[in-house]
């Protein structure tokens, strides 16, 4: 991060996202490079187009890892691209949800993903994990 004002943060490029840009727009690393070095890229839009496409690609790829009985869930995903990143949960959210403009929401206790009216009426339980709650 750098301060360009005292109440405006700057965020440039790392190398690594340099380089999926690079392969995303068609514009060369030294270019991009350059450009970013002079904070005339639009930082947000890319981050946030990086962000999308590997949500895309490692939920296609959660498709796959179930069908070979490996468990992956959605909110290990979100997880490891938070980290990835370094963004919070709701940003993820903001930023998956404004490209599909629906928010998505996982149950609390198993992680599956349920409807909002669902969590809200649950209080983030998903109706199996509700009934075992239930303790009968």
């Amino acid at each position: 991060m750098i301060m360009r004002q005292a109440s405006k943060i700057q965020y440039i490029l790392r190398d690594v996202d340099i380089q999926k840009a690079s392969a995303i727009f068609g514009v060369d690393e030294a270019t991009l490079k350059r450009l970013n070095d002079q904070f005339l890229l639009n930082v947000d839009y890319i981050r946030d187009e990086l962000i999308r496409r590997d949500w895309r690609k490692l939920i296609k790829g959660l498709k796959f890892l179930v069908e070979q009985n490996q468990g992956y869930t959605y909110p290990e995903v979100a997880k490891a691209i938070c980290q990835h990143y370094n963004i919070s949960r709701k940003a993820l959210t903001n930023i998956i949800g404004s490209h599909h403009n629906q928010k998505m929401v996982f149950c609390r206790r198993c992680g599956i993903r349920i409807s909002k009216v669902a969590y809200e009426r649950t209080g983030g339980l998903c109706k199996n994990c509700l009934v075992e709650s239930l303790g009968i």
